[in-house]
């Protein structure tokens, strides 16, 4: 099977590979967009796959840790910007799925791919565990033998700073809001992920290269929490796969369970 070094998104070679993800340039929240609806983003290429291929016995997906790439015969797709489903994968140990192509045309696997897929996204390692114990007839589990790739913070959501900001935070007891328009209204609020990012991740994935270099460490410091019972309210997270929401006003640490607060040691 021969490579394409340097694909651009929507590159394809037959035999070759297609790498979706690359040549996106990180402005004005492209990197944002560019990560959400993965799960959707590789179903539909594996159908579309599937279609053109029909002849096909057998699909992979192997979750390499950092993209989620479909293998078949005939092509190789490498979803650069999925990296955090394979990071869920992997920390529930799955190193790749084996589907049948036959598998592929009943609805209940296709359902339950979405499923596992969608899980992944929104880094529920222990339901998605759950999902791979009890995988429908032709999709199997290749089991990653190495154990855990990446680490995760504990609780739901984290806010990323850089050491300025996190002492700050630890000073005053709460996280400051800044003036942003966001859910339609302009306001003040503060920035939280659902995802565990190391400080590359942050600098890709939440904001623009103008912002990284105004506060070139952001991301290299985390607090992570679980909110206490419905307050404070994110009021800007469109799904639980979004990778950014935020929260109305400043957040003080005595309004939430804290889990985890401290250097970012990521280095995925």
């Amino acid at each position: 099977m021969s490579h394409v070094g340097r694909a651009r998104l929507g590159d394809f070679t037959r035999t070759g590979r297609q790498v979706i993800g690359r040549g996106i340039d990180n402005q004005a929240g492209c990197g944002i967009l560019a990560y959400k609806n993965q799960a959707h983003t590789i179903q539909l290429e594996l159908e579309r796959q599937l279609a053109r291929y029909c002849g096909v016995e057998q699909f992979r997906l192997i979750f390499d840790p950092r993209s989620v790439i479909l293998s078949h015969p005939e092509e190789e797709t490498a979803f650069e910007h999925a990296r955090f489903i394979s990071r869920a994968f992997r920390n529930a140990q799955c190193h790749s799925l084996v589907i049948s192509g036959e598998a592929l045309w009943r609805t209940e696997s296709r359902v339950a791919l979405r499923s596992m897929l969608e899980l992944g996204e929104e880094e529920k390692v222990l339901e998605l565990r759950g999902l791979l114990d009890n995988l429908p007839q032709g999709i199997t589990v290749q089991v990653l033998s190495s154990g855990p790739a990446a680490a995760l913070f504990p609780g739901e959501f984290k806010h990323y700073t850089d050491r300025a900001g996190f002492d700050g935070i630890l000073e005053s007891d709460h996280i400051t809001a800044t003036e942003r328009f966001k859910g339609g209204k302009k306001g003040f609020f503060v920035s939280v992920s659902r995802l565990s990012l190391s400080p590359k991740d942050v600098a890709d994935c939440l904001f623009s290269i103008g912002e990284m270099q105004a506060i070139p460490g952001r991301g290299e410091y985390v607090v992570a929490f679980d909110l206490k019972n419905g307050l404070p309210q994110v009021c800007h997270l469109c799904s639980d796969r979004s990778l950014e929401g935020w929260i109305e006003g400043n957040l003080y640490l005595s309004e939430v369970n804290l889990t985890y607060s401290g250097p970012n040691q990521l280095d995925y």
